[in-house]
């Protein structure tokens, strides 16, 4: 090792995937990230937009690096270890997706086309996630040191950011790691059986509402979920910014440590490709942006945010519901038709599309256009 630096730069060079890593793939993840994050806060209309790019990237990647193991392409645990590390950072919008209806810009307007994404949201999403979780796993429990090797063995132990340098190899590391994945296993899997019954837990609250026994809790909690509107945004931007420099470093501060060459150029087409992707994704941003500003600027938006006719919609559908409701309910229950409405509205922001009342305004409504 030689002086100074050489805490954490090894002396010798090593030639990096620049396929799976290259300067032109990160740039286009770090371009993704930061207009979804951009999108997400300031415009939800064209996070699905941006939302798609990201799923081409992760599914691209993964399939990269898998094969790549498989084949034998790639047989140095930082190559995997960095690749994984990218393939992360795009993740970081998945948790999002989940929980925010889609909007998908207005024209895309085929039927088939809107109905596909809707049903297969998050399916996608989650063979996504299995498949990240699973090779995550795979490669900190038996890739490291194990089906890979480090690069040069003779000039030092390779390393990662986590905050400091860490050795790739650290048994800490890994169990920390594994353990960390495993969390993410259990929430995953809690964020499945959520979405799975759907019917049964609507029920339930239906049930409360109209026997009126939390109607004392919805004014705190409606005031609550407006105090968390407003700071909703804050958070988002500061997590997001944070998030992304953490990426970042963790990306290419273990480039440089471990002086891996060949992945700082955007000459090879997969490189342009992945480049081409991200700039697309802003340029969809920009037209997205540019149909709500041509609306705006028309006059026909109200205070709410919605078009004079996306407005009157939402009227009929909140007027059918209503009426339903109070069929089904007795004279001495009307009562609490306001309560439920407060906490309808209350919900309406953070609804899942695969609800059953969001699909059943799909399937025999008619869903307005802002939320579909």
């Amino acid at each position: 090792m030689a002086s100074g630096a050489a805490d954490t730069v090894l002396d010798c060079t090593f030639e990096g995937s620049g396929n799976l890593y290259g300067l032109g793939i990160r740039l286009s993840i770090y371009i993704q990230y930061f207009i979804t994050s951009l999108a997400y806060n300031y415009n939800q209309a064209c996070f699905n937009s941006i939302s798609t790019g990201n799923s081409i990237l992760r599914v691209a990647l993964l399939i990269g690096v898998t094969y790549a193991i498989a084949t034998g392409e790639v047989t140095v645990n930082i190559d995997a270890a960095i690749t994984t590390l990218l393939i992360s950072l795009i993740n970081a919008d998945m948790p999002d997706a989940w929980f925010n209806p889609v909007h998908l810009p207005r024209r895309f307007s085929h039927p088939e086309f809107r109905a596909f994404i809707h049903s297969s949201r998050v399916w996608r999403l989650a063979f996504q996630q299995i498949w990240l979780l699973a090779y995550s796993i795979w490669f900190w429990q038996y890739g490291v040191n194990k089906k890979l090797h480090p690069a040069n063995p003779d000039c030092g132990k390779e390393r990662i950011w986590v905050v400091v340098p860490v050795d790739l190899d650290s048994n800490a590391l890994r169990i920390f790691v594994v353990v960390f994945l495993s969390l993410q296993i259990v929430v995953f899997a809690v964020f499945m059986l959520e979405y799975l019954r759907p019917a049964a837990r609507e029920e339930a609250t239906q049930e409360k509402l109209e026997n009126g026994w939390i109607a004392r809790r919805v004014k705190r909690f409606v005031g609550w979920t407006a105090r968390y509107g407003v700071t909703r945004r804050v958070w988002n931007n500061v997590l997001g910014v944070a998030a992304l420099v953490v990426g970042v470093l963790a990306v290419e501060l273990p480039i440089r440590w471990n002086n891996v060459t060949g992945v700082n150029s955007v000459a090879e087409a997969d490189q342009l490709i992945a480049l081409l992707v991200a700039v697309a994704n802003v340029y969809m941003l920009w037209l997205d942006w540019g149909e709500e500003m041509v609306i705006v600027k028309s006059g026909k938006k109200d205070d709410g945010g919605k078009t004079e006719n996306e407005e009157g919609e939402v009227r009929v559908l909140a007027d059918k519901t209503t009426q339903e409701v109070e069929e089904r309910m007795g004279e001495d229950e009307k009562g609490n038709l306001a309560v439920k409405t407060q906490v309808e509205d209350a919900e309406n922001e953070n609804r899942r599309p695969g609800s059953s009342r969001f699909r059943r305004s799909l399937n025999g409504w008619g869903a307005p256009e802002h939320i579909v």
